[in-house]
């Protein structure tokens, strides 16, 4: 495929995409992971700064009914600006682990756009392991360390609790909450809700998410809201019952901004009839409902 602009000069880097003969282009053109070698392409950073200049050199917006070109910059809106985002900070992590060779095993890392959680292992009890990982972790904040272009990263406190004679470090990340045990490491996650603090004491939302009942939306794209939030569910718990406590933490706000149990609970259940195929979704939604009873019980 090659570009070319009677504005502008040609642009010189020719894209292929190498396809089987039995799929047609462009229809099933997509980024994602592939395990067809006969189907699928891997691009390097290098065919992905290509593809990004050709981008720039062609972007133009409309507004208004009118088709403006945009001399600077990069086109915001839609995925395409999240791709960005995504690849440039992938390449700056990929350059900063080459350069600590070795020492790169030691860090476990997650990123949500900008939102970067990292861990850093060390010996138990071993003074000259914990010294390493703080000058690795003083890479890490140092400013131009691992970003460049004035993305720059602030270090956060992290939680500390005692539960039952146990010490855990719990992380809020990207609406969820990380629970790490400190004795023999374990890892839970859940949803995080910044709303259940004002929800159990003043039945009010600090940060408003979902519409309210007296609101002029539609009770299908309420109900479409409620089974949207079933589906965050079970991405954000590493557990059954995790996920059915997030789904009584949700029920609340929604109580609190005037649904009722029974549309609530009639949503979940519309949804179970609708999709008795998955079998997971089935499972945390029935036992979200039963904790939600259990609760009106009581």
């Amino acid at each position: 495929m090659e570009t070319t602009s009677n504005k502008r000069k040609p642009y010189n880097t020719m894209l292929t995409v190498e396809k089987s003969r039995e799929i047609k282009y462009p229809d099933n053109v997509r980024w994602g992971k592939g395990s067809d070698p006969e189907t699928t392409a891997t691009l390097t950073f290098k065919d992905l700064k290509n593809i990004f200049n050709l981008d720039i050199e062609y972007s133009f917006t409309t507004s208004q009914g009118k088709i403006t070109y945009q001399k600077e910059g990069l086109p915001i809106g839609g995925m395409i600006s999240s791709f960005y985002a995504n690849t440039i900070c992938a390449f700056h992590e990929y350059n900063f682990l080459s350069k600590l060779t070795h020492s790169s095993t030691r860090i476990c890392g997650i990123r949500q756009m900008d939102d970067l959680l990292v861990w850093i292992a060390t010996k138990k009890n071993h003074k000259n392991s914990m010294i390493q990982a703080q000058k690795i972790k003083k890479k890490i904040l140092k400013r131009n360390g691992v970003y460049f272009g004035g993305l720059e990263l602030e270090e956060e406190k992290v939680k500390k609790v005692w539960q039952e004679g146990q010490k855990y470090f719990i992380h809020e990340f990207a609406g969820t909450e990380i629970t790490i045990r400190a004795q023999d490491p374990i890892m839970s996650c859940t949803t995080l809700n910044k709303n259940k603090t004002s929800i159990l004491k003043h039945k009010t939302q600090t940060i408003v998410r979902y519409p309210p009942w007296t609101s002029y939306t539609t009770k299908q794209s309420k109900r479409g809201v409620i089974i949207g939030t079933l589906y965050r569910t079970e991405q954000q718990n590493t557990s059954t019952d995790l996920a059915a406590n997030s789904i009584l933490e949700n029920y609340r706000e929604y109580r609190a901004i005037g649904y009722s149990k029974q549309f609530y609970i009639g949503t979940l259940r519309r949804f179970m009839k609708n999709n008795k195929d998955n079998e997971k979704l089935t499972l945390i939604a029935t036992a979200g409902i039963l904790l939600i009873n259990a609760q009106h019980k009581h």
